[in-house]
């Protein structure tokens, strides 16, 4: 663990050291590096050099003194490209929780040595953007884009987010979080920062794995079975049926085998 210093602030990371191989794991709005602690202490990832960071406004990361342009998916794009320039990290794979499958898709075409992707609770997006495709109508999932959450908002967010076991620690995140972020970042998108990810998948010539929680209460899975992509994992969506949105949490076990597995085949070019 450690920080980094990127544009002049301090951002927080979380390494540990195998080998060349590694595994990136990138978190969800409004989370941090926290929430892979499952992963971290697996054995068998331990093998690969993991490495995850803590967003800008998120985690023990910084807070923006330019919002604009720091809280934004091309934001965070930018800083994931700078920090794993900094690590010298030159083989590896991405892993993308919600959120940080959407940054993970957005660094490709900027990257030269990602071997594969991975991403769950992350419905690529098409455009023009219709969240209403790539999501269910649940009125909680506006408190991801509002500033100033109240207690039993806050405990409404942890809800969507994950199952009861873990609500501390994610209440506590939310609470670490920039609130300026979820103010900020959905202006950003109706700005057009987002891109076309269903291309930039198709186009990153690197195998695509694409879980899905049964239990997610956002992510429409009949978005993500449609989607038609010659690169993608075993040709379908995997889905964990006692998972939810975040199954690197609520379902760790069996989300540790598969991200093993991906792993092992990717880096053997299998």
């Amino acid at each position: 663990m450690g920080n980094l210093k990127i544009n002049g602030s301090e951002s927080y990371y979380e390494s540990h050291d195998a080998c060349g191989k590694a595994i990136v794991f990138l978190h969800g709005n409004s989370l941090s590096s926290k929430t892979f602690k499952y992963q971290f202490k697996d054995s068998r990832l331990n093998q690969f050099r993991l490495v995850s960071f803590d967003f800008p406004g998120h985690g023990n990361s910084f807070w923006s003194k330019h919002p604009k342009k720091d809280y934004s998916l091309f934001g965070l794009r930018d800083f994931i490209v700078e920090a794993l320039e900094k690590l010298n990290i030159t083989n590896y794979i991405f892993a993308g929780h919600s959120l940080g499958g959407h940054v993970a898709i957005e660094c490709l075409p900027f990257v030269n040595n990602c071997r594969g992707i991975i991403i769950w609770g992350t419905p690529p997006t098409r455009l023009p953007l219709e969240t209403s495709k790539l999501f269910y109508p649940n009125p909680d999932i506006s408190l991801f884009y509002k500033s100033g959450l109240k207690k039993n908002e806050m405990e409404k967010l942890g809800k969507l987010i994950l199952n009861a076991e873990s609500a501390n620690l994610i209440e506590a995140e939310i609470k670490k979080t920039d609130p300026n972020f979820r103010d900020q970042f959905p202006k950003s998108l109706a700005e057009g920062e987002l891109s076309d990810e269903i291309s930039l998948l198709a186009n990153a010539g690197i195998p695509v794995a694409i879980l899905h929680g049964k239990n997610d209460p956002m992510v429409r899975v009949d978005y993500l079975e449609k989607l038609n992509l010659s690169n993608l994992w075993k040709s379908k969506i995997l889905i964990l049926n006692e998972a939810g949105h975040s199954m690197q949490m609520d379902s760790y076990v069996r989300f540790n085998r598969i991200i093993f597995e991906f792993a092992t085949s990717v880096f053997n070019g299998q």
